[in-house]
């Protein structure tokens, strides 16, 4: 009897085990960081100087509830916006859904650069000048508000466009492109970034991705 007892708690403790190995599997991929790499073709920025006229409004708003509201009517995450347009615009997307234990942990990033037509077939490296925009932004999802966000001041970007699948390569260092009242968001950061681009249509594009959302946090959540 004590070890028919003996295998019954054995075999319970394997299904136990094997429930929990696959819960733990189960949420490891549902909070593991996803990626999304992209290029659109006859695209563009919807406003390519969207973060320096945001940095104006908010400097003029000065501190306070002012500022405060002004920062969410522009949330920095806008920025990221994708029109059409006659350049490329490649857009590297990063998203941490955060922990299950803490709410409105999720955080992104975003890496969107701008580049004149490239011919297919070729290699290109653009320095960081008047034909190159790179920008990101990070920060907690549910605060896109609060995000940070870096424009590329030096360096430069590699594309391989050799196949329909674009090689990408940013190396340099990015800049603040914030107002006096971003203190938390710091001046300057180097960037060493490679990824592999698919192509998609204006129509593919999500909030995520880089079309308007109805709210901010459309824009800051990867659905």
């Amino acid at each position: 009897m004590l070890r028919l007892i003996w295998r019954i708690a054995l075999s319970v403790g394997r299904i136990v085990l094997a429930l929990l190995l696959c819960l733990a599997a189960l949420l490891a991929w549902r909070y593991w960081p996803r990626a999304d790499a992209f290029y659109l073709t006859q695209a563009d920025l919807a406003d390519r100087n969207y973060l320096q006229t945001r940095a104006r409004l908010l400097d003029q708003a000065g501190g306070g509830t002012a500022g405060f509201d002004l920062s969410r009517a522009y949330s920095s995450v806008f920025a990221h916006r994708i029109t059409s347009g006659q350049r490329w615009v490649i857009g590297y997307r990063q998203y941490q859904a955060g922990s299950p234990l803490w709410t409105d942990s999720a955080g992104f990033r975003k890496l969107t650069i701008v580049v004149p037509p490239l011919k297919f077939g070729s290699v290109q490296t653009l320095p960081a000048g008047p034909l190159l925009l790179a920008i990101e932004t990070s920060g907690g999802s549910a605060w896109p508000h609060d995000a940070c966000s870096f424009q590329l001041a030096s360096g430069q970007v590699v594309l391989d466009a050799r196949s329909r699948r674009l090689k990408v390569a940013i190396r340099g260092e990015m800049s603040a492109a914030r107002s006096v009242h971003d203190s938390d968001c710091g001046v300057t950061h180097p960037i060493n970034e490679q990824f592999i681009a698919s192509p998609i249509s204006l129509t593919e594009l999500t909030p995520w991705l880089g079309k308007a959302g109805k709210y901010p946090y459309d824009e800051s959540y990867r659905h």
